[in-house]
């Protein structure tokens, strides 16, 4: 089962969700076809609040200027949960952006640094959950965490189903010679980093 529901403003895309997860064919596996743009992002991330109600596993495929919802099939029985979709809609899309500059959080203990920064990436999506549009802007040292043998690379990726999307540094990567190793992210420019960090309401800025 596929649901368009591209040029669709909240709560459509949530009402479309809803009346086919309580349909009796519900508990199948389907996706989700959202626009690519700031609109779309936002009802993806309100349809990933609303999935998480019913305890649905889903993942995000960022592709051909869509973002596709895969969402897994389930076992249990078919629910159906009273509360209006429109509490799941954040209209004001709220952005916030994480700027990650090194591969550890300080820089005495680089042991204490390395353990700080995994609790910080597990943390953030918990404490951003009420921003639609979460961004990851990686600078300097902070984009060998994208790298291949990084021991963050996992809980980056883990990040990106989360909502979150990823930009790495190419200067950076040019610079460390690692353009060819990137794992997780999308490799970026300074133009498009600096507009993504003007436009966010929100931004954490690690040193």
């Amino acid at each position: 089962m596929q649901i368009d529901v591209r040029g669709l403003e909240c709560p459509t895309p949530l009402i479309r969700v809803k009346e086919f997860i309580e349909s009796p064919n519900g508990n199948e596996s389907f996706t989700v076809i959202f626009s690519s743009n700031i609109n779309g992002n936002a009802s993806f991330q309100n349809v990933s609040r609303f999935l998480k109600k019913y305890n649905r596993e889903f993942k995000k495929i960022e592709a051909d200027d869509k973002i596709t919802m895969e969402v897994s099939a389930s076992s249990g029985e078919i629910t159906k949960i009273e509360e209006k979709v429109e509490n799941y809609c954040d209209v004001s899309n709220k952005s916030v952006v994480a700027i990650v500059k090194s591969d550890v959080i300080g820089s005495d203990e680089k042991e204490l640094g390395r353990l700080l920064m995994h609790s910080f990436l597990k943390t953030l999506p918990s404490v951003t959950d009420e921003f639609t549009i979460k961004k990851a802007v990686f600078l300097n040292k902070g984009v060998t965490l994208a790298c291949e043998g990084s021991e963050f690379v996992k809980a980056l990726q883990e990040l990106e189903s989360c909502g979150f999307e990823l930009f790495v540094c190419g200067t950076c990567l040019d610079y460390f010679n690692l353009k060819s190793n990137i794992k997780v992210g999308n490799i970026s420019n300074m133009m498009e980093i600096i507009n993504t960090i003007k436009e966010a309401d929100k931004t954490i800025c690690l040193t």
